[in-house]
């Protein structure tokens, strides 16, 4: 570990602190602080960044922009002042060498390496490149959310994926419309292999559909069977090497129904 870091502060705190909520007490403190971390190694890892709290208006606006092994993370805020506009949160994440965080995840004795030997590397327990950015605006229990992601030779353990995409836009009230795609091809799980899924939900919080198809090289691996069997859906395996399999539920008003 080497950490070369800074701080600066200038916050005014109010003579009786908001005991209410942890928004409220944000809204509060008044004034900017900011933390700088210079080059450094974190187990491993080369890190830097910074990250920021400004309030000058009851609207506090946190910050983070760091970067990991050559992976940037970036994200930021509005904390909304009550009775005015929503919260507002966005973030991105570039990060084309993931291998360069292997020291940062755990050794798994469970998780077989690619040669089928327990025990993998550090190097080979993730890898890959990912891409992703969001938004979310308001509040719990009326919150929404939208966005998109892409990977690529992603690898986690014993998954792996040669490219993953998904978009997003949901919400949590009631009439929130829920649109959701998540695509994977050249998925590999604990060494079965997936050509393709997909899985898509759309509606609204209140009446919604979701639906999972599976197309492989083998017959439906056994999660599979055990899923349907718990969920009651059918899965149809083709009688030659390729088999797929399919699933789809609906929601409505509590009711569940599947088809």
């Amino acid at each position: 570990y080497r950490i070369d870091a800074s701080g600066d502060a200038d916050l005014v705190w109010p003579s009786t602190m908001p005991s209410d909520s942890l928004y409220a007490r944000a809204a509060a403190l008044r004034g900017k602080a900011t933390l700088h971390v210079a080059p450094s190694t974190l187990a491993g890892v080369p890190v830097q960044g910074q990250a920021s709290f400004v309030n000058d208006d009851g609207a506090p606006r946190p910050a983070v922009d760091g970067v990991a092994g050559g992976n940037h993370v970036q994200a930021r805020g509005r904390i909304a002042v009550t009775g005015q506009e929503r919260d507002a949160w966005q973030f991105t994440i570039d990060a084309p060498q993931l291998v360069t965080l292997a020291p940062w995840v755990p050794a798994t004795a469970a998780a077989p390496s690619a040669s089928g030997q327990r025990g993998a590397s550090s190097a080979a327990r993730i890898a890959g490149s990912l891409q992703a950015q969001g938004r979310l605006a308001g509040r719990w229990p009326d919150a929404t959310s939208e966005g998109d992601l892409r990977a690529s030779a992603l690898r986690f353990e014993a998954l792996g994926v040669r490219q993953a995409s998904g978009r997003w836009k949901l919400g949590s009230a009631a009439t929130s419309p829920l649109d959701a795609t998540l695509v994977l091809d050249g998925a590999d799980i604990a060494g079965r292999a997936i050509e393709h899924a997909e899985a898509m939900l759309s509606g609204t919080a209140r009446a919604h559909r979701a639906e999972l198809r599976i197309a492989s090289a083998a017959l439906p691996p056994e999660w599979a069977d055990a899923l349907a069997r718990q969920r009651g859906v059918v899965v149809n395996a083709a009688a030659s090497t390729a088999a797929s399999a399919s699933a789809s539920a609906s929601a409505s008003g509590g009711r569940l129904t599947r088809s």
